[in-house]
């Protein structure tokens, strides 16, 4: 499983990224040697169970936690009981990531795929669009949409959202060393806003947030 990215920043957290190269058997023999079960992925298909595996033995890794105590919630969102930290995994093909931090915060890694295109207009308005423009290409700018608000989703943690109607890329600037955005989440009752940061490496997307205020219960 070789290391791609280690970054430590003192805003947006710890991110790992791995290439997942190995087989199913590999996870599989590791994670089961610390105690963890694999009944629940058992009728899974073979892609998924990878995925699950992969994220969870990125978890084992890097994480001071017993996996076996790792839950999800009915909205999706990982958590250890009486963890410090929140953490963010994602996966896609042929790459795995973790992201933890004592703030909330989302990570998505997307690699290309023109299915990003067809369904781009249920979740990417032309005010996003114009934001991006002078950075990147519409393929370009469909991805980065996505990848940030997935990873506002993941932040957030408790579901009920409409990417197009509820998240809002509100600002990007971007140079050679970085490339950071501004992103709000706003629906009825709540109301936070999101410092980005968005890279890429070869054909994947790679989208970090981190929550910068709340003011929910408005």
């Amino acid at each position: 499983m070789p290391l791609i990215l280690t970054e430590k920043n003192p805003l947006f957290g710890k991110c790992v990224i791995w290439s997942s190269t190995e087989d199913e058997s590999f996870f599989r023999t590791t994670l089961e040697s610390e105690g963890l079960s694999m009944a629940r992925i058992s009728e899974w298909h073979p892609k998924r169970q990878k995925e699950w595996m992969s994220g969870r033995y990125l978890v084992s890794e890097f994480m001071d936690e017993d996996i076996t105590t790792l839950s999800v919630d009915e909205h999706g969102k990982p958590s250890f009981k009486d963890c410090d930290f929140n953490f963010s995994i994602s996966h896609t093909k042929g790459m795995v990531g973790l992201l933890y931090h004592i703030a909330p915060i989302g990570l998505d890694i997307q690699i290309t795929t023109d299915k990003i295109g067809r369904v781009a207009h249920k979740f990417c308005t032309d005010k996003e669009y114009g934001i991006l423009s002078d950075h990147f290409d519409q393929a370009a700018s469909q991805h980065l949409i996505w990848g940030l608000k997935e990873a506002v989703f993941k932040a957030y943690g408790r579901g009920s959202l409409s990417y197009k109607n509820h998240i809002f890329i509100e600002s990007y600037h971007g140079d050679t060393y970085s490339k950071k955005a501004m992103v709000r989440l706003e629906k009825e009752g709540v109301n936070r806003s999101y410092q980005a940061k968005v890279r890429m490496i070869g054909p994947y997307y790679v989208c970090q947030v981190v929550e910068s205020s709340n003011e929910d219960d408005l």
